[in-house]
């Protein structure tokens, strides 16, 4: 069974009496990050007030903790006085303010290398509160323990998460390459970690079976919008072939079975038309091919069998209804012109 990695400092009060303090003569300033942990948290807890609410209760845990003579004796913690000197009280949370400050940055730099977390504001919030639910505490003896193994499971568990979601958004060919790529580092460092025997912190079985699981979706997905992809610039390289006489005729038979009622007025049927499929052509030129298309398919029985014949596949998937009018009137024309031979 995997041993639990548990952070946690304990200082005697030999060492919190013999401590010492040092004083840099230069400033500071520029050495330190331009960020603190502290204004991380806050940043990962969304708004001041979630912040506030959250160290609130997590500093009332560390007061319960204290011993108990130590919150009757502490002259500090009972208002007596307001020197230092008298603040027994204060090994006890220097200790948990170390642990804290230690298991804050292991948290942050776990986030701030794992952008897809960071970047999904809804489980980074979800995943800072549980950062906090990875603390315990020692009741009477003002101890506080940060359990690292918890935290890279829940962190694992964010990511997976922030994962799915972004691959959801992306395109599917971008999210297998995302995926092959992390795949292969994580198999890299699964063989390393073989080779010279290092114990496994980071669950890469479990990720392994993640993004596997998702290659195979996402291969699917790929062919999927490949074979779209062909299907659509077949159809529009189809559809590139019709004259404005074709489409004039493809409007006259949707707008005879009643599939084009979005306007009142042929006329203005006619220019939902163009614009939906982008017709290039005038409106007065379409008016005149769909009067001709109109006429030679009633009045005259001379419309061009090919063309009609040519349309139907476009009919047949877009406007289904015409197809039966369509053949027969191909029928009628194929008729007429065999009496007329």
């Amino acid at each position: 069974m995997k041993e639990r990695k548990i952070i946690g400092v304990e200082l005697s009060e030999e060492d919190y009496k013999n401590r010492a303090f040092i004083k840099v003569d230069f400033d500071t300033d520029e050495l330190l990050p331009e960020k603190k942990y502290y204004d991380y948290l806050r940043e990962f807890l969304l708004t001041e007030k979630n912040y506030n609410k959250v160290m609130e209760s997590f500093n009332e845990y560390k007061k319960k903790s204290l011993p108990k003579d130590i919150k009757t004796k502490c002259k500090f913690c009972t208002g007596e006085s307001q020197e230092e000197n008298d603040k027994d009280c204060g090994r006890y949370y220097d200790q948990m303010s170390i642990t804290f400050v230690m298991a804050s940055y292991e948290f942050i730099d776990i986030v701030l290398r794992h952008k897809f977390i960071y970047n999904n504001k809804k489980q980074l919030f979800k995943l800072t509160i549980n950062f906090f639910n990875c603390f315990s505490f020692i009741m009477n003896k003002g101890l506080m323990y940060f359990d690292l193994d918890k935290m890279i499971k829940f962190s694992l568990n964010a990511g997976f998460l922030s994962l799915s979601d972004m691959f959801s958004k992306s395109s599917a060919l971008y999210s297998l390459t995302v995926i092959n790529d992390t795949l292969d580092s994580i198999q890299d460092e699964e063989i390393e970690n073989r080779l010279f025997e290092k114990e496994d912190h980071n669950y890469l079985d479990l990720q392994i079976e993640f993004f596997k699981n998702k290659k195979g979706i996402y291969e699917t997905k790929v062919l999927i919008e490949k074979e779209e992809k062909t299907q659509k610039s077949s159809r529009v390289e189809e559809e590139k072939l019709f004259s404005v006489l074709e489409w004039a005729t493809i409007f006259y038979y949707a707008d005879e079975s009643k599939l084009l009622l979005q306007k009142k007025y042929v006329k203005d049927r006619m220019k939902v038309f163009i614009n939906t499929h982008d017709i290039i052509t005038t409106f007065e030129s379409f008016k005149n091919q769909y009067s001709i298309a109109k006429r030679r398919i009633n009045k005259k029985n001379d419309y061009p069998i090919e063309k009609l014949e040519l349309i139907l596949p476009f009919l047949k998937e877009h406007y289904k209804q015409t197809v039966t009018k369509v053949e027969n009137d191909i029928f009628i024309l194929k008729e007429y012109v065999s009496d007329n031979q």
